[in-house]
């Protein structure tokens, strides 16, 4: 049984961590591998304007790291109340390394720096996979709840892009459309557990924000004639810092992948639509794809098959693999099961 010393993530262990990140690629066999456009620490710690903190693990005698995760701290509403959130993601060890603990002593890391911090009124949480036994074990050590499952809904520009809606237009949102989107998002998201809720000012910086010399975000709205928005969601330029690629992957996966095996995806957020405005979201929705295609070729989105966003997504294609996660939390309190919920974004 190794010894793991555990410390915070420094911006010069960038090279350790993209060799991580290798080596687990390299022992999974064929599979998926996360390919960092930019420098790994940054990638991994500054992907969005959230305060973020990693840990990584060290063991004598080996050269690198043998397990790395990080934990960004927001605010969400949480059973009608403001919450501070820490958000558990990138959890990866050495397959060197496993069946060790080294899973349950980085998670736990997180967990602790989150209590210390904020206490016991911190809202914890984190996404899983379904059939990761291996995750849910480590969840189990810090979670009260799991919702499952939550849905991932795949875009990609294939036959023939959809035919324009008569006296509409989609379109990036402007610093005056902020407060109109602020205002009906939330309304939208009122009843969600870990919604961030927003103001003019918090979309502001949110699109201002990029790591890197290129804007990552942007926020669509589908828009009437008369300039009210009836529709919208944020946009996140992933693949302008991390893709991921396929190496050798079997015929079904293949066919709905690029010729180079290549994902760049854009994540979408925070999908809302006006009331009575279910038609207008299945078409912005359907609209993303294309609209992104020069750069990307997939567009995602994260959902609580309870919610109101359920309604909008058409029934995948048969070769496009249905995507589900779980949610693993801990709050101060028990999540009403009348409530659906927000899921965290992709980072």
């Amino acid at each position: 049984m190794s010894e793991f010393i555990l410390r915070e993530m420094r911006p010069a262990d960038s090279p350790a961590l993209l060799a991580l990140v290798q080596d687990m690629s390299e022992n999974q066999g064929p599979g998926m591998t996360t390919v960092y456009q930019v420098d790994a620490y940054h990638a991994l710690i500054h992907a969005d304007q959230h305060h973020t903190v990693g840990v990584v693990a060290e063991v004598e005698g080996f050269e690198g790291i043998a397990g790395l995760a990080t934990v960004s701290f927001l605010e969400i509403q949480f059973e009608g109340q403001r919450r501070t959130c820490a958000y558990l993601a990138n959890l990866k060890v050495h397959p060197n390394f496993r069946r060790q603990g080294l899973g349950a002593k980085l998670a736990a890391w997180r967990v602790d720096r989150a209590w210390a911090k904020f206490g016991a009124d911190v809202v914890i949480l984190t996404g899983l996979m379904t059939t990761n036994n291996a995750s849910r074990s480590t969840a189990a050590r810090w979670a009260s709840e799991v919702y499952e499952p939550v849905k991932i809904n795949v875009g990609i520009p294939l036959g023939e892009p959809p035919a324009a809606m008569p006296d509409l237009t989609i379109r990036r949102a402007g610093t005056d459309d902020l407060a109109q989107i602020a205002e009906k998002q939330n309304a939208f998201y009122q009843q969600a557990n870990f919604y961030e809720a927003q103001t003019a000012d918090t979309l502001a910086e949110w699109l201002r924000y990029t790591p890197i010399d290129t804007p990552i975000h942007e926020y669509l709205v589908a828009v009437n004639d008369m300039g009210d928005i009836l529709a919208g969601c944020r946009v996140i330029a992933r693949h302008r810092l991390m893709v991921d690629r396929f190496d050798n992957p079997p015929p079904p996966v293949r066919a709905m992948l690029p010729p180079d095996l290549t994902i760049r995806e854009c994540p979408t957020k925070d999908m809302w639509f006006a009331p009575g405005q279910l038609a207008v979201a299945k078409h912005l929705w359907a609209s993303l794809p294309w609209l992104y295609a020069d750069s990307a070729n997939s567009v995602s989105v994260t959902y609580d098959p309870r919610g109101p966003l359920a309604e909008i997504f058409p029934p995948m294609p048969d070769f496009v693999p249905t995507i589900e996660i779980a949610i693993a939390f801990h709050g101060p309190t028990a999540a009403s099961p009348d409530r659906f919920i927000a899921p965290p974004g992709r980072r």
